[in-house]
């Protein structure tokens, strides 16, 4: 099966080994053990088989797993080794620093805030100068008493400034995007805010890289002038991000509208931008009568020339090394295998960065490529048998190849745009009919406007004109596609599990007449959902109850779950005018974790940080009962939320009662008490938090007591009346734990 794939099989193995190093977390001198064990029983298995070469090697068993235990040393090493003088061991600290830096790539100035990518130098202390090394994100904001204008700052230049130094924000819930780890995938580590131009010194000395600064920067903006001088707008900054994969400007609005209509691909440079610039470059070197050897020299340059220009991200590396590979093998008139050519770009990219293996773009590139070599034959074998009466209409083929080849692709990459964006579009297919091809020839007439521009920025123009109208027609699809009701399914629990049945169910189909390949992907099947059962069983004996505390800011919000599959909500963060947390937080959350209703939603008192989230909830969810305290509020917010709560079996909580409908578990009701109501509030009234419902969830031994904004005064009733019955393992502190609660007594 391998025989013919050597790289890719090499490529495979070094994923493994990346991958079995991220789950385990060990040690790197553990894995230099297995990899000084293999080299040396390596070494010894070669010496015995000297007249084997060549494939036969890379296949060895201890030959796969040097690799392997290699692969896992370099992941590790790279993550465990950090440099002792890193910038990342001076993030988060309270005061500010005198920092010394050097910009690596161009600001960017908006709104009069500039952010660059900056590379350590030193940093210094009143009493002490230590050299520090890495990358950091720094951001200037401008002293607006000041009515600072932006300094100008420009690559390769040697800044000092008195700054904090953070740690990037990971995750702020379960399974949310970790800013961090994106960060870390560029080896950025750190980021610094700066207050102030007045607190920046720039040196008038700069240190810059020749091809980046004489040939790279000057070839963007050169672009982006061409673009601008007659376009404008989405279209303007689409255009950019189709040639030189800055989508910095391109709006969120019609991001989503990509995502949702699964062409977001387009917006990414990969294998078709490359293989335009390769069929323009070959063919502007082709009217130049270059010789062929010269001219495919001269293109492999001209890729990596790209390359450099849309910032080498994972998938355009791929694709340029892929069309390197192939233009070589041209050269030396070696037939190369696709598959070949997909290993190769991999082990090189590992080899450079093993952490690229967790890149999203790399994901998608290579699983795209992958699927369309493996699935394309295979359905273009149905193409060539559509009717007679068909086939004599050739455009008629020529689409159906375009949407095998849709197809092809989207097989492959449907389990990591299901995974990572939460949704899987039911019109992609359809609508990558139509942008696909409008996309290509924004990029042809966008290329050679950009080339021409050299000789006339009027013809330039004439380019830029032409491809306004193209630019505008795919935006306007795309939008028009994602208003399709229905258009996307929500996959946001998709996993590990949903991935495995997935690529046994598309192998199966692909593979009916194997019949070897389908009995054992049965019994594959049969042996994985036993794991997966007896995977889950256990999870159940670990965690019988499971309560999660929502990262929400400036708010509560819980979820209780029951082993028995009972569902409970405290509170639902906070709402604004821009921000809705049950929209944004908790109902991704639920979603993620297949929780489709709710069995109880407790709100503990009517304030907005609380209420908030709540009616977004409930109309996105079934709830079955609410539970409230006996005080209505004058606010729009709960007037929304009475409106939607008259559908719902309603509990109001008072002091004293026992909630005892889950097995196993009691939630007994501590406050509120008479004396802290007001049923009436038509006169506004301003305790609400002392209203709050105070709970302790007793489930076997464990015990949680929830207080909400309860107040001091409340505390000291709580204590008087319940004493050691308050005691519990865990306590959600008042007030989010504010002066005005968390009394000493209490």
């Amino acid at each position: 099966m391998w025989k013919d794939k050597p790289a890719l099989y090499a490529a495979l193995v070094i994923s493994c080994g990346i991958l079995s190093a991220y789950v385990s977390a060990l040690s790197w001198q553990t894995w230099g053990v297995g990899v000084i064990v293999c080299l040396l029983i390596s070494i010894a298995e070669l010496w015995k088989r000297k007249n084997v070469l060549g494939r036969q090697i890379i296949f060895s068993a201890w030959c796969t797993f040097l690799l392997f235990f290699a692969a896992a040393l370099s992941y590790s090493s790279e993550l465990q080794l950090q440099s002792k003088n890193s910038i990342s061991f001076f993030a988060d600290t309270q005061e500010p620093i005198r920092i010394t830096c050097k910009v690596i790539d161009e600001p960017r100035v908006s709104k009069g805030r500039t952010t660059a990518t900056v590379e350590m130098i030193s940093v210094s202390y009143e009493t002490d100068s230590l050299t520090v090394d890495g990358k950091a994100i720094l951001t200037i904001q401008p002293d607006k008493r000041r009515n600072e204008q932006p300094t100008n700052i420009m690559y390769g230049s040697i800044l000092s400034f008195d700054g904090t130094v953070e740690s990037p924000s990971s995750a702020r819930n379960p399974g949310e995007f970790s800013y961090r780890d994106y960060l870390a995938l560029n080896n950025i580590f750190a980021t610094i805010h700066v207050y102030g131009y007045s607190k920046v010194s720039v040196s008038e000395q700069r240190e810059t890289n020749w091809f980046f600064e004489k040939i790279i920067f000057p070839s963007k903006n050169f672009i982006t002038r061409t673009i601008l001088v007659a376009m404008k707008g989405d279209e303007a900054n689409f255009l950019i991000g189709l040639l030189l994969g800055d989508r910095t400007d391109i709006s969120a609005e019609i991001k989503s509208a990509f995502i949702n209509t699964g062409t977001i691909h387009v917006l990414a440079v990969s294998g078709s931008h490359v293989a335009l610039v390769v069929v323009i470059i070959y063919a502007f070197f082709g009217v130049l009568r270059l010789p062929r050897s010269p001219k495919i020299i001269a293109t492999i340059f001209a890729i990596i020339y790209y390359m450099y220009l849309t910032n080498a991200t994972p998938s355009v590396v791929r694709a340029s090394l892929m069309a390197i590979v192939v233009l070589l093998g041209k050269l030396v008139q070696e037939k190369s295998s696709v598959y070949n050519n997909l290993g190769i770009s991999a082990v090189i990219i590992f080899l450079v960065e093993p952490k690229q293996l967790f890149d999203v773009g790399f994901q998608l590139s290579f699983s795209a490529v992958f699927s369309m070599t493996y699935f394309y034959p295979k359905l273009e074998f149905l193409i060539k048998n559509i009717p007679q009466s068909l086939a004599r209409y050739t455009w008629i083929e020529k689409v159906m190849q375009l949407f095998a080849l849709t197809l092809a692709a989207q097989i492959g990459t449907i389990p990591f745009t299901a995974y990572y964006f939460g949704k899987v579009s039911l019109i992609s297919f359809v609508a990558n009919l139509i942008v696909v091809p409008l996309v290509e020839v924004n990029i042809i007439i966008g290329m050679s406007g950009a080339l021409l521009g050299i000789l006339s920025m009027w013809i330039a123009s004439c380019f830029s004109e032409v491809n306004q109208l193209f630019a505008w027609f795919a935006l306007w699809f795309v939008k028009l596609a994602n208003q399709v009701p229905l258009a996307t399914i929500s996959t946001a629990a998709f996993g590990l599990k949903e991935t495995f049945f997935y690529s046994t169910v598309v192998g199966m189909v692909f593979n009916l007449r194997n019949k070897i390949f389908v009995r054992r992907t049965i019994l594959v099947v049969f042996a994985v959902s036993d794991i997966f059962l007896l995977a889950s069983l256990v999870e159940q004996r670990l965690h019988p109850l499971r309560v999660t505390f929502f990262d929400v800011g400036q708010g509560d919000a819980a979820l209780i779950q029951f082993p028995t599959g009972e569902t409970m909500l405290v509170d639902g963060g906070p709402k604004t005018l821009t921000y809705d947390a049950g929209e944004k937080i908790v109902l991704p959350f639920l979603r993620r974790n297949e929780i489709n209703n709710l069995d109880v939603v407790l709100v503990t008192h009517p304030h907005a940080d609380h209420l908030g989230g709540v009616p977004a909830i409930m109309r996105s969810l079934p709830v079955k009962k609410i539970i409230i305290p006996n005080q209505r509020a004058q606010s729009l917010l709960y007037t929304e939320f009475e409106n939607q709560k008259r559908h719902t079996t309603t509990t109001i909580a008072m002091a004293g009662n026992i909630i005892s409908e889950i097995p196993n578990a009691r939630l007994y009701l501590l406050h509120p008490t008479t004396a802290f109501l007001d049923s009436d509030s038509s006169d506004g009234y301003t305790e609400l938090n002392n209203v709050s419902v105070v709970f302790k969830l007793q489930y076997g031994a464990t015990s949680f007591l929830f207080v909400g904004d309860a107040e001091t005064p409340v505390e000291e009733q709580l204590d008087v009346v319940y004493g050691d019955f308050l005691r519990s393992d865990v306590l959600k502190a008042g007030h989010h734990g504010s002066i005005t609660s968390s009394s000493e007594e209490f």
